[in-house]
């Protein structure tokens, strides 16, 4: 049997509207984990540190293109 090997692409789109999901419901949890009455600025705040994190787990990003 022989295997034929093909270039894989992902569907960037889903992986990445997975990372704004999940780093948005990561970070608003986080907003709430040590105050229960954290300012919108502190949840705005984790909210995008999260999905940023996220971000960055799934994708290279390469800063020289």
């Amino acid at each position: 049997m022989v295997l034929h090997y093909s270039i894989m692409k992902p569907k960037f789109f889903p992986v990445l509207e997975m990372c704004i999901e999940a780093g948005a419901t990561r970070g608003y949890n986080r907003a709430f984990k040590h105050n229960d009455t954290p300012s919108e600025r502190e949840i705005i705040d984790n909210i995008s540190k999260a999905i940023v994190e996220d971000i960055f787990e799934w994708f290279d990003i390469d800063e020289n293109e």
